[in-house]
């Protein structure tokens, strides 16, 4: 053992009086940077509310509604609010400029997010470098493989846009969180990076609501006030639930002598839960969050996701199986037999068991559920047998034995 002198350790009247001296200048740091901070919060609000909006815009940003009136879909009574207005206006204003398309699909339905730029190239051009972007990674369950995920998103893109089979690389595509910021300062740079090769500029495409005017204001609150893209906010532009929110072509003001980025409108796929869906429903499906609900399920049973959808068990001869859904917290989930899930039973119970929607004569307004069949080969309990992705809700893994069908 070694002895220690305790007037060694003892601390004289001086040296007493720096330590407290120290202390105190810390403190008073910590608060002048508190107060730093709360000035740049305030000052970014300031900032915001001193630029004059628009009474839609003002209702999408603040109170979640507003945009019915002039909501895209196909069949809209303003011939500008059509899917095809919007293809043309991607031709006009993007096809014969210089510079690279950064586009944004939605890891919740890269399917439906890319259904729409099938004829990418006759879009953009067919000579257009083009970067792909996952938006939502953040939620991820934490045991996914990212680059199990990347290569599924390689590969739905090359299989579902022509185009990009023979002109996407694995390096062209990033996984990132527009509402966290994950990945958006990367992605940012090496978009406008392949910009200035180009002698050109960045244009950000991709379907309605996949998160490309949120990476827009992830942008201009980064080079208003930082490089932090993970805290930093702005209104550069309006962005919302609700499909169509870009109406045109908007050029982002970065401050800098870097190539422009521009935010285009989102093109709409016919028949998409976007399109169909209130803007109540779509706050409803949107996740902030995942809920992981793992139900047992037999031949027979199905379990509804509120009123939109059902997954159904058609054939399971060696018995019961699990289902893991990975869906938003505010989508119910409900476990009954096959023969009771009808319209009738949807209709007594939405807004109740069944949510969204939200009353019953919405369910009458959506109509049949479209229905497709799965055949999966089990792999036991250990690992999924498949991913079953529910376009716009989330997804569902399949866990058990033997040969089954699902009906979804």
């Amino acid at each position: 053992e070694v002895e220690v002198d305790e007037e060694d350790l003892a601390m004289d009247e001086e040296e007493f009086e720096e330590l407290l001296q120290e202390l105190e200048e810390e403190e008073l740091e910590e608060a002048e940077a508190a107060d730093v901070r709360k000035f740049e919060r305030a000052e970014a609000k300031r900032q915001r509310n001193a630029v004059p909006i628009c009474q839609r815009c003002h209702g999408l940003r603040h109170q979640k509604k507003g945009g019915e009136a002039t909501r895209a879909r196909a069949g809209a009574a303003d011939d500008a609010l059509t899917p095809e207005a919007f293809e043309r206006l991607i031709i006009d204003e993007v096809r014969d400029r210089r510079g690279v398309v950064l586009l944004f699909v939605d890891f919740f339905d890269v399917e439906g997010s890319l259904a729409c730029w099938r004829k990418l190239g006759a879009l953009v051009g067919h000579k257009r470098r083009v970067l792909v972007a996952a938006n939502k990674c953040d939620l991820l369950p934490n045991d996914v493989s990212k680059q199990r995920a990347l290569s599924w998103v390689v590969r739905r893109c090359k299989e579902t846009v022509p185009y990009l089979r023979d002109n996407l690389k694995e390096t062209d595509v990033r996984l990132v969180s527009c509402r966290s910021g994950q990945g958006i300062g990367d992605l940012l740079q090496d978009s406008r990076d392949a910009a200035a090769r180009a002698r050109g500029d960045v244009f950000v495409c991709g379907a309605a609501n996949c998160g490309k005017s949120s990476f827009v204001n992830r942008a201009v609150g980064a080079y208003s006030g930082g490089q932090n893209y993970k805290g930093v906010k702005a209104w550069g532009v309006t962005a919302s639930a609700s499909p169509g929110t870009t109406l045109g072509v908007v050029k982002i003001n970065l401050r800098d002598d870097g190539p422009d980025v521009y935010d285009t409108p989102g093109l709409l796929q016919p028949g998409a839960l976007g399109t169909v869906l209130t803007e109540e429903e779509l706050q409803a499906i949107t996740p902030k969050k995942l809920d992981v609900v793992t139900l047992r399920v037999s031949e027979g049973q199905c379990v509804l996701l509120g009123g939109l959808a059902k997954v159904e068990v058609v054939d399971a001869p060696l018995g019961a199986f699990f289902l893991t859904f990975y869906v938003a917290p505010t989508l119910t989930l409900h476990p009954t037999s096959s023969k009771n899930a009808d319209a009738a039973f949807r209709e007594k119970h939405a807004g109740g068991l069944l949510s969204p929607p939200f009353d019953s004569d919405r369910v009458q307004e959506l109509g049949p559920f479209d229905s497709h069949v799965v055949d999966i080969d089990g792999r036991g309990f250990e690992g999924a047998a498949a991913d079953v992705t529910l376009a716009g809700l989330g997804w569902l893994a399949v866990y058990g034995s033997g040969g089954r069908s699902l009906r979804a």
